[in-house]
């Protein structure tokens, strides 16, 4: 591969030696701070980024102690009129600001526990904005990346210059000789794919114990960010020495590991009064305008902690999980939405008609005379408060109320479920023909709650949290020790690693995801839950399509490339057979049209029969020797009238077609058409779809999938090298271009033909 240019003539033959080669103290640094370079576009986006960051966290600790200290709230409440209200600097005080009462002592501490946190955050963002300018130095003169350039270049170009740059000796990071996309994001991501490993697999005990469970449920798993940041530097943090391997020392320290998570559920408890203050204000700082703007009082819905780790893959970064789970939030949120409770619904109409008549009359008093709501007093109150109460009311309770025009049925939810597992990578066994149930939808909930659910669960974290780190994980530290042993992998010039992240598919491969592993003993108990391994070799090959996978992946790869194309020719065979069949039933009797791909006539009864040409085809071979197919469901130029019999000018347009009329359309046709929302193009679709066939009958889609991938070798997409050892075709040949085909078998390979049109231009010797 060519450099380029600018980094030819940055990089060229007349560059010292000593600079070619550049020693990093720390590889997994350099690498992260590289990727963060690209993740924020710059060195001026991190340097806004960690400015701002910085300011709101100064800003949020120094106005809640100005709220806490400053303000009398006693003298405040008793303001009801002008007469009993004076200006602001009146209620500024410093009598709540030290050690002469208990609520003094919190405020206090609140105020010196986070301004030193606030002062360690600067020093932070120091170290990051210098991390960064080295990072800006290097993708500009190494790389040959400006920052203009970088703005619209992929994460896989930035790879592949310093990949080219490494083999080419021109500048190198590591010492050994072949770099790689894997060995990069391995770097990376050494610390989050050990956790995403511990999550797969239910390693980690995140439930109360017995005597809490009246709280939150026994079943229920309880990770928030506290508990996650608390995981992250109990088992992470201590895991790996200077040569990047698991230490033999922390593998060995059951007692220290025990110990580590007690000590940190105590500080955490010591640290609950002011934790509790600080995310209430946070909270109610970021979220109040947001959930008035858009009246929505219990906040959008949001994926859990425990979810986001449960979706995320193996060697799978930071922007590429964003961009999947930011396209998840449109289907799930109608899907959650596609459910309601019809006593919930009838009384939130109930609620929205009272709640609603009160603004109008209030809203109605207001253009009468302002004056009204300020100064007319109902109670304690005047009629602005009751208007705010009574407009936060109308808001809940119409947001519980479903849209009526939309129409929801089993198929929607399963076609909604679809669409959300494309995008999430995430769909138990249990899920599977299933999304209709209350069951599933429960569980869904579970995983995508409320905003304000998800705030509620950090404020009941810092109470819960010391729970869980002094008597739930400490009883599993012998099995995260064990697990941490058995699942760790040594790359050479990587070091340790999580062996899941290997990608070892012929030893944890899941047949059900499409692998079919090449040799060996597949680990069944010990592979990754719900096609984790092949989801996450799939995305990985979509972020580095250069990237080189071993045999077994790039087989399953093929194999579930032959699988979708099999899918869709049945659908389009299933469009084509509908369409037909439809055409069929409302051309006028003995209407013949040459070049159709039917022809149609009408008996004595008035029913649609095939004629003595069931179909004509117009081959010819075009400049390149290809052949080529041509047949059409009308004449060309002419469209069908559903509703008239009558053809139309202007060529065949079936969703045209389904909007003219409908009603004599058969029900799979219809059911064809109002797909428009799947992306047929996603390869994770397919995954989906591939477990839930093989579900049903593994044997009999094996069978159909090897003469699916028998005729994609025979029309030259694919070869039998790409496909290992694993396919064989009809009768045990092989057959394609230039090779002899099995006449036993002719049969089926006319079923073959029949059955997926698009194949039949192959010539045959």
């Amino acid at each position: 591969m060519e450099l380029p240019a600018m980094a030819q003539s940055l990089l060229g033959a007349e560059e010292p030696e000593e600079e070619r080669f550049r020693a990093v103290v720390d590889l997994d640094v350099f690498f992260k701070d590289m990727y963060t370079y690209h993740y924020h576009h710059g060195l001026p986006a991190i340097i806004l980024t960690q400015f701002c960051a910085v300011c709101s966290l100064g800003f949020t600790v120094a106005f809640s102690v100005f709220i806490l200290a400053f303000i009398d709230w006693d003298g405040l409440m008793q303001c009801h009129d002008e007469g009993s209200c004076y200006d602001l600097e009146k209620y500024i005080v410093m009598t709540h600001f030290g050690f002469s009462s208990f609520f003094g002592f919190i405020v206090m501490g609140y105020s010196v526990l986070f301004t030193c946190y606030w002062l360690f955050r600067c020093a932070s963002a120091i170290q990051a904005v210098m991390h960064a300018a080295e990072m800006d130095k290097f993708y500009k003169e190494k790389l040959g990346i400006t920052l203009q350039t970088l703005q619209t270049l992929s994460w896989n170009d930035v790879v592949q210059r310093l990949i080219r740059l490494h083999e080419h000796k021109i500048h190198r990071v590591a010492i050994k000789d072949r770099l790689t996309e894997h060995d990069v994001v391995s770097r990376i991501l050494r610390k989050e794919n050990y956790m995403v490993a511990l999550i797969n697999k239910g390693v980690l005990d995140l439930r109360l114990p017995w005597w809490a469970t009246p709280f939150l449920g026994s079943d229920r798993l309880f990770l928030t960010k506290s508990l996650e940041w608390s995981l992250y530097f109990c088992i992470l943090q201590h895991m790996f020495n200077d040569q990047f391997n698991v230490s033999s020392v922390f593998l060995r320290d059951i007692k220290g590991l025990k110990s580590r998570f007690l000590a940190v559920g105590v500080v955490h408890f010591l640290l609950l009064p002011f934790m509790l203050v600080f995310m209430t204000v946070h909270f109610f700082l970021q979220n109040a305008q947001q959930f008035h703007a858009s009246k929505a009082y219990l906040g959008p819905r949001q994926w859990s902690p425990l979810a986001l780790w449960t979706f995320r893959e193996f060697n799978e970064l930071l922007h590429v999980f964003e961009a999947r789970i930011n396209k998840s939030y449109a289907p799930a949120n109608e899907y959650v939405q596609s459910f309601s409770n019809a006593y919930l619904s009838i009384l939130a109409r109930c609620v929205a008609y009272i709640s609603g008549s009160f603004v109008a009359v209030l809203l109605l008093a207001s253009v009468i005379d302002e004056a009204i709501l300020l100064y007319v007093h109902t109670g304690d109150h005047n009629l602005l408060w009751y208007l705010g109460i009574c407009s936060a009311a109308y808001a809940a309770s119409r947001s519980l109320v479903p849209d009526e025009t939309k129409t929801v049925n089993s198929a929607t939810r399963e076609e909604l479920m679809d669409r959300i597992t494309a995008c999430t990578h995430y769909r138990p066994k249990d899920w599977i023909d299933r999304a209709h149930t209350t069951e599933v939808r429960d569980e869904m909930l579970e995983l995508f709650p409320f905003k304000v659910r998800l705030f509620f669960m950090e404020v009941m974290s810092v109470i819960f949290t010391p729970v869980v780190l002094c008597f739930s994980l400490p009883q599993c530290s012998p099995s995260i020790l064990e697990f941490i042993r058995e699942h760790t992998s040594y790359v050479d010039g990587v070091g340790a690693v999580c062996d899941y992240s290997t990608f070892d598919l012929d030893r944890y491969g899941d047949e059900d995801y499409a692998t079919a592993p090449e040799g060996g003993v597949v680990e069944v108990n010990r592979r990754p839950a719900h096609g984790k391994m092949e989801q996450s070799y799939l995305s990985f090959q979509h972020t580095h399509p250069d990237w080189q996978g071993h045999s077994t992946g790039r087989n399953m790869m093929h194999r579930l490339r032959a699988f979708s194309t099999q899918k869709q020719s049945d659908r389009e065979y299933a469009l084509s057979s509908a369409l037909q069949s439809s055409l069929s039933m409302h051309m006028p009797t003995g209407t013949r049209r040459e070049g159709d791909s039917l022809i149609m006539h009408r008996d004595e009864r008035g029913n649609g029969v095939p004629g003595e040409e069931s179909c004509n085809r117009e081959n010819h071979t075009d400049a390149s020797g290809q052949m080529r197919m041509q047949h059409s469901f009308l004449a060309p130029g002419t469209e069908y009238d559903f509703r008239s019999g009558a053809s139309m000018s202007g060529p065949f347009v079936p969703g045209r077609a389904s909007a003219v009329g409908m009603s004599g359309v058969p029900s799979v046709l219809r059911s064809v058409l109002k797909q428009e929302n799947i992306d047929f193009e996603n390869d994770f679709y397919w995954l989906s779809k591939f477990q839930q066939e093989r579900r049903h009958n593994p044997e009999e889609m094996e069978q159909s999938l090897q003469r699916s991938m028998s005729t994609l070798m025979m029309t030259g997409v694919m070869n039998r090298s790409d496909l290992g050892s694993t396919v064989q075709g009809s009768g045990g040949y092989v057959y394609g271009r230039g090779t002899e085909r099995n006449p036993s078998n002719s049969q089926q390979d006319n079923e073959v033909e029949s059955r997926y049109p698009i194949y039949n231009d192959v010539e045959h010797v």
